[in-house]
């Protein structure tokens, strides 16, 4: 059914509004802060604004979310009203884990060797089904709310997986190495099949696309260099068979990685291949 805040913000409710008359001349300075990149001048929330607005948050407890504190007028007047809550019901996908489980069985035992307590309760296999899950379910839109779908018992039954917290949830990414789940990815590949005349599907079967694309990344990941320490991405470069309408090899680099190397990785003896000049010699 979703869950309907009832209405509680108005100006009469806010407060604190009495102290910027102290504080709006100390932020003047801040207005023209990062708007150096504000080329085309439309810029419409600007620092000292945003700096007011976050004073606002901490002088008024009703305002409990960047949602509520930004929102618009209409939402203001009418509640907020937030998506359907988790249940066995809105979540889909599971008929796909027939298929997909056997091919993540030799993931069982990976990264177990720190664990010699043997209390491990969250294994790669798990972690891999539990990451599709959120990717068949659009309602599913944070960690917290994969985290909250292990405490199903449907999802418990048809993953294998134990109620998991946050914090485990959270470690797995470093913990599990995502280069393992490359052979699932050719696996899979390799079962699609061409829906092309017989003629067709012999002139094309050995057509192979090869294309990168820049994956943005946080400051923190130091290693996906990209145009600066701010502005950090990765590139994903992607070998996709034409006639079958899927991967055939897929690798990762750093955003600034080259392009040929690359493509001599995914080269294959027969292949006929479709490039831009990027990955040309």
């Amino acid at each position: 059914m979703g869950l309907c805040l009832p209405p509680s913000l108005s100006e009469e409710t806010l407060q604190g509004f009495k102290y910027f008359r102290l504080l709006g001349p100390l932020f003047d300075h801040l207005h023209r802060a990062a708007t150096e990149r504000d080329r085309a001048g439309n810029r419409q929330l600007f620092y000292d604004q945003y700096a007011s607005l976050l004073l606002l948050y901490f002088f008024n407890p009703v305002v409990t979310s960047l949602r509520i504190s930004l929102s618009r007028k209409k939402d203001i007047d009418m509640g907020l009203c937030l998506p359907p809550s988790l249940s066995e019901e809105t979540l889909q996908g599971f008929k796909y884990f027939r298929l997909l489980g056997p091919l993540f069985a030799h993931l069982h035992r990976a990264a177990t060797e720190r664990d010699r307590a043997g209390n491990r309760q969250l294994f790669y296999d798990q972690y891999a089904s539990l990451l599709l899950l959120y990717f068949f379910n659009p309602v599913v839109t944070s960690l917290r709310g994969l985290q909250q779908t292990t405490t199903l018992a449907k999802v418990q039954e048809r993953l294998g997986v134990h109620q998991t917290s946050l914090s485990t949830l959270s470690e797995a990414a470093y913990v599990f190495d995502a280069a393992l789940v490359h052979e699932v990815l050719l696996t899979l590949g390799a079962h699609l099949r061409p829906h092309l005349p017989l003629a067709e599907q012999a002139a094309l079967a050995q057509l192979i696309a090869v294309d990168g694309s820049l994956l943005p990344a946080l400051p923190r990941m130091a290693w996906a260099l990209w145009q600066d320490d701010q502005h950090r991405a990765a590139k994903m470069h992607v070998a996709f068979a034409v006639l079958r309408q899927g991967p055939v090899d897929v690798t990762v680099t750093a955003g600034n990685g080259s392009e040929r190397a690359e493509w001599r990785r995914l080269v294959q003896p027969g292949g006929f291949y479709v490039v831009d000049r990027g990955y040309v010699d």
